[in-house]
């Protein structure tokens, strides 16, 4: 079922590859965004046009759907990203990190509403990225509302998606992300280059 499996930031990420076309002609909603569910397909809860909002303290959460699975629920984002498949190989390198902390922050939402497991998956094109993140990853962010309402100028709630985005810098310097080969590359030459 899982194609690829990587730690990315303090998250375990398991991805999903499938054909994109094939998925956008499905009717049912659940096999659309959800492919890897073929056979048993969840049941659909809430979308983003039902405009339902789910709470944790100051967090508010809008998950593009929620749909619930055998005894738990799934929370899922989808991003278009202009339909730009991702690839096998640089995966690690093209999700993106405020889409995975807006899922998983979602996800708490949801989790923490119903009182239920939830999983958090974030859909783009052609793959979907089963998200779990560290306790440590969820208790990063969590710690910043406060900050994030501030920074937002908003005394009541911070959204999941300013959240997310108020997060990024600080979890990308506290936990590790992708190796990336190029950057080792460029390190080299950049020493290379100014070695006495």
């Amino acid at each position: 079922m899982w194609h690829k499996e990587s730690d990315v930031y303090g998250v375990a990420v398991k991805g999903h590859f499938f054909d994109a076309d094939a998925a956008m002609r499905e009717v049912d909603l659940a096999l659309r965004v959800l492919p890897l569910l073929q056979r048993r397909p969840p049941k659909v809860l809430f979308t983003e046009r039902d405009r339902k909002n789910f709470y944790y303290g100051e967090l508010v959460a809008q998950p593009d759907a929620v749909f619930e699975h055998g005894a738990g629920l799934i929370a899922l984002e989808y991003k278009s990203m202009n339909s730009q498949p991702h690839s096998h190989d640089a995966w690690q390198r093209e999700i993106r990190v405020k889409d995975m902390l807006q899922c998983m922050l979602a996800g708490y939402a949801v989790a923490q509403s119903y009182q239920r497991t939830t999983a958090c998956v974030l859909r783009y094109h052609n793959v979907c990225y089963l998200l779990t993140p560290s306790p440590a990853v969820m208790e990063t962010m969590l710690s910043l509302i406060p900050m994030a309402k501030q920074y937002y100028g908003d005394e009541r709630r911070v959204s999941a998606s300013q959240l997310a985005q108020f997060s990024v810098e600080r979890v990308r310097k506290q936990y590790p992300g992708p190796k990336d080969e190029r950057s080792d590359q460029g390190r080299v030459a950049h020493d290379e280059m100014f070695k006495q």
